[in-house]
């Protein structure tokens, strides 16, 4: 909630421990620094994400509808809803720990499977869509074009042969 009401800035040792009603001595016990604090959010924003797409990814299957499109722009609807958040997943490499490397590893699994497990396919899909966001986020995409047919082509574009699966 800080970290969406504030951005990076209002992210401090002392305001997150204010936040939780402790006071920072007693938040360092716990997570020794700002990074830490980062990748603890990191992880759970991963896992939570992981779950989401995961749901929508079987409502769509169970509705005779395009998983990866679902999860897709679901992803994008939680980057425009979370844009503090989102900047925090993507603007720098992420930890090598266990914490949020499991979480990424999880929060692929929908991706994944939606690209029947074609690896390379699912990270070209990650990566237009990520890539996309950040131009729509940046206001860089030019007036008049339309986004939504810019996403389903860039879909289309990359995703595995064979069509949608899961």
């Amino acid at each position: 909630e800080l970290l969406e009401e504030e951005g990076d800035e209002g992210m401090s040792m002392r305001r997150v421990a204010a936040r939780l009603g402790v006071r920072a001595p007693s938040l360092y016990k716990h997570l020794p620094d700002k990074r830490a604090i980062e990748n603890a959010i990191l992880a759970t924003v991963l896992d939570e994400q992981g779950r989401i797409a995961m749901d929508v990814a079987e409502r769509a299957a169970a509705a005779g509808e395009d998983p990866l499109l679902a999860v897709m722009t679901a992803y994008r609807a939680w980057a425009r809803e979370h844009p503090a958040v989102y900047r925090l997943n993507v603007r720098e490499r992420l930890d090598d720990g266990p914490l949020v490397r499991g979480a990424e590893i999880r929060s692929a699994g929908p991706i994944m499977r939606a690209c029947g497990n074609h690896g390379i396919a699912a990270l070209s899909v990650w990566a237009f869509v990520h890539g996309l966001v950040d131009l729509e986020a940046k206001e860089r995409i030019p007036p008049g074009y339309d986004r939504e047919a810019i996403f389903r082509r860039g879909i289309e574009a990359v995703r595995p042969d064979g069509g949608p699966t899961w």
